[in-house]
């Protein structure tokens, strides 16, 4: 194993250098060929590509009973209990009669249920799903649209959101990093909004801010946040306008969304808080976008894929081609003239992408379709998929002699010292879930970001550790046992903050042999030279984060990777399902 260490690389280094280094896509082939004639669905694909048909609007999904709502919109996907999965349409039907249905799937594909989570809600366009489990069904009803949160593994009734603001509402997206949450207003004056919890995953308390742009003179420029009320539209004069708000996604660190007003897909790098324009349609009228709507990205290949509202009801991806961005084609709807793509979703797997045709053929009756096919797979010249950064969900430090019992939570620097005596050693842990990228791991780094607080450099090392731990109960006296060490050979060597970067493949590899996606370990020094070192928390803005690369996109061992998926979401879920009632 190696260490490298880098000055200042913060955030996601890989996938800026791709997007950012790049610039604007231009019109091109695409990764996956030309568009076949339209299938019995009436759906045109690329090669090695099938749809089958989920939902007709007013009639029952599969065997199941329950009617397909109309005008079905915004989607998500979320892991099932039992390994299968579960797909969320929302309904843009207005006067109270909208909502949000779910189709759920057994681990074979099969469709085994289908069912209400929300109803007498009005023109529910988009919205987004939360890294807790839940959906966010947006309300596109002018000024009074508003955002429930909906539990997706059973019927119900979703949670009135309302501190996520009062107006015309279309997508959602949150930061797993922060749970803040992006979202979009389509209006001709919209705004882009960011709710921060106070507690994060508890959107009942918060506040909400609209984006301010210092303008660049090429469209973009960087930005920052300013509060705005909750209880209507931010019309401020120092607040960003965007034309037609639309879809809103987060990969690897970069929020995407669209604007129909003005045909653009937009780039918002969260780390550094710039904004960039990624496609300009009117710049390409020839180009395979001519409207822009709904957005997803493959978490496998960091591909963009983006809806068109109307236009000739094309589903485009954006994808990389030797360090240039491409747009192309990557299906199309064939005969639905009047309606529009929506609610795109990939299964948690990446290897299905459900999409719909709001109004169909006839201009009413919409239909859900699922799109099977190597949605991995490299068109000849094509650079292999860039790494999914993976941040970690805890973090902290013990300390022993008379601090044995102490827990220090809390801290943006987790510290390591290994002394003659207990009083002056501290071990600092960390832990995260590699679940959130299914597949055959080729390559994972560990990229942490330390430095020393005086002295000479350091020997670290790694030392993997049972991962059921908590930094808010840890101590020296109730502190994980070591299990075997992980790496050896790496050193903090500047009082400057360095980021420093550890191959860890071979144990998370190892660790999904064994059926768990879990890394948890333990930073140590190897000598007792009683020189304090400082590593930066989960909690600072320097997260330390795992560098994951699949080999093909398929999961190394599908029924661990699906249950620990699955876990996840169940707990989540009873976080969130608790007695509370609607409010209008």
């Amino acid at each position: 194993m190696s260490a490298l260490a880098g000055s200042q690389l913060f955030g996601a280094p890989f996938w800026r250098d791709v997007v950012f280094a790049a610039g604007p896509a231009v019109p091109g082939v695409g990764p996956y060929g030309p568009l076949a004639q339209a299938d019995a669905n009436g759906v045109e694909l690329p090669a090695g590509f099938t749809s089958r048909l989920i939902g007709v609007a007013g009639q029952p999904v599969g065997s199941t009973g329950h009617r397909w709502h109309h005008a079905p919109d915004g989607g998500g996907c979320f892991a099932a209990p039992d390994g299968g999965w579960v797909y969320v349409s929302n309904s843009e039907i207005g006067s109270q009669k909208g909502g949000a249905s779910a189709v759920r799937f057994g681990p074979d594909g099969s469709i085994a249920d289908a069912y209400t989570i929300l109803s007498g809600t009005s023109r529910n366009c988009s919205g987004g799903t939360t890294p807790w489990g839940t959906w966010l069904s947006c309300e596109e009803d002018s000024a009074n649209g508003e955002v429930f949160e909906c539990n997706p593994q059973q019927p119900g009734q979703g949670v009135l959101r309302s501190l996520l603001g009062s107006f015309n509402h279309e997508a959602a997206a949150v930061d797993p990093l922060t749970s803040a949450v992006y979202l979009t207003e389509d209006s001709t004056r919209g705004r882009l909004y960011k709710f921060v919890p106070t507690t994060p995953g508890d959107l009942s308390a918060g506040q909400l801010y609209a984006a301010v742009v210092a303008a660049d003179g090429h469209g973009g420029g960087l930005v920052s946040w300013t509060p705005t009320s909750s209880s209507e539209p931010d019309r401020q004069s120092n607040t960003a306008e965007f034309n037609g708000g639309e879809g809103i996604y987060i990969g690897n660190r970069v929020l995407y969304f669209t604007t129909k007003g003005d045909k653009r897909i937009w780039e918002l790098d969260l780390d550094t808080s710039m904004l960039t324009i990624a496609y300009d349609c009117d710049d390409h009228p020839n180009g395979a976008l001519d409207a822009v709507d709904a957005v997803v990205v493959h978490a496998g290949t960091q591909r963009v894929f983006v809806a068109e509202d109307g236009g000739n009801m094309e589903v485009g991806v954006m994808a990389e081609q030797n360090g240039q961005r491409e747009v192309a084609a990557f299906c199309r709807f064939a005969g639905h003239h009047g309606s529009e793509v929506t609610g795109t979703a990939f299964s948690p797997d990446g290897t299905r992408l459900y999409v719909s045709s709001q109004r169909g053929y006839d201009g009413w009756t919409g239909i859900t379709v699922e799109i099977s096919g190597p949605f991995d797979q490299l068109a000849p010249g094509r650079p292999k998929p860039k790494p999914v950064n993976v941040p970690f969900d805890d973090s902290g430090f013990v300390r022993g002699g008379s601090y044995a019992n102490t827990n220090f939570a809390g801290a943006s620097l987790e510290r390591v010292c290994n002394n003659g005596r207990d009083q002056y050693s501290r071990h600092a842990y960390f832990r995260t879930d590699t679940a959130v990228v299914p597949g055959n791991i080729g390559n994972a780094t560990l990229w942490i970001n330390a430095r020393m607080a005086s002295g000479d450099a350091s020997p670290m090392e790694l030392v993997s550790t049972d991962a059921e731990w908590s930094s808010s109960e840890l101590t020296w006296n109730n502190r994980p046992a070591p299990c075997q060490v992980i790496a050896r050979d790496f050193a903090i060597e500047s009082t400057d903050d360095t980021w420093y970067a550890i191959d860890l493949t071979d144990h998370v590899v190892a660790q999904r042999s064994l059926g768990t996606t879990e890394v948890s370990f333990v930073i140590r020094q190897t000598e007792r030279n009683g020189w304090l070192g400082y590593i930066s928390s989960m909690r600072s803005d320097r997260r330390p984060y795992l560098a994951i690369t699949t080999t093909d996109g398929l999961p190394a061992d599908p029924d661990a990777a699906s249950s620990t998926l699955a876990e996840v979401c169940r707990h989540e879920a009873k976080q969130f399902l608790r007695p509370t009632s609607r409010i209008r």
